[in-house]
């Protein structure tokens, strides 16, 4: 959490504004891993889940583990009543951030609210067209700029 923790807070921070309070609960998956082809002992905490509440009224979450093997969520998801804001992970250079338009949504649709399975189930396999890209306003790759964390933001 103390070497790449802080990339994603600030992001969050970026994004959302100060935190106004923070809970954690943290844990050890295996007390001792390989690193590097040597065994060692986790002198730390290995899996870490929080909740932070921002001054802004946003309630988030966070996860982060040393004991996942692989994951397919997506590494910083914002969620508000007009849609849905994905935006890369702030240790990776040079990826767009997506909205995913929650009013087009509802236009192909129909209200979220309506409880017909089948209009869930069109608005997952519908997603993609609801979704847009913010290109980059710079090339990552150029110089000076290259791998700057927190260019997503």
């Amino acid at each position: 959490m103390f070497d790449m923790g802080p990339y994603y807070l600030t992001t969050l921070v970026s994004l959302l504004g100060p935190i106004r309070r923070a809970a954690c609960f943290t844990t050890s998956g295996r007390p001792e891993r390989k690193i590097q082809g040597t065994m060692t002992t986790a002198e730390v905490p290995t899996h870490y889940s929080g909740i932070m509440e921002f001054v802004c009224g946003a309630v988030g979450n966070i996860n982060m583990s040393f004991d996942v093997w692989d994951s397919t969520l997506p590494c910083l998801e914002l969620y508000g009543i007009r849609g849905s804001l994905t935006v890369p992970d702030p240790d990776s250079f040079g990826v767009p951030v997506s909205l995913y338009d929650g009013g087009k949504l509802e236009e192909l649709v129909g209200a979220v609210t309506d409880p017909h399975p089948a209009k869930i189930i069109t608005m997952v396999t519908r997603r993609g067209e609801c979704r847009s890209s913010q290109e980059l306003l710079f090339a990552a790759d150029s110089e000076p700029r290259s791998n700057m964390r927190g260019l997503g933001v």
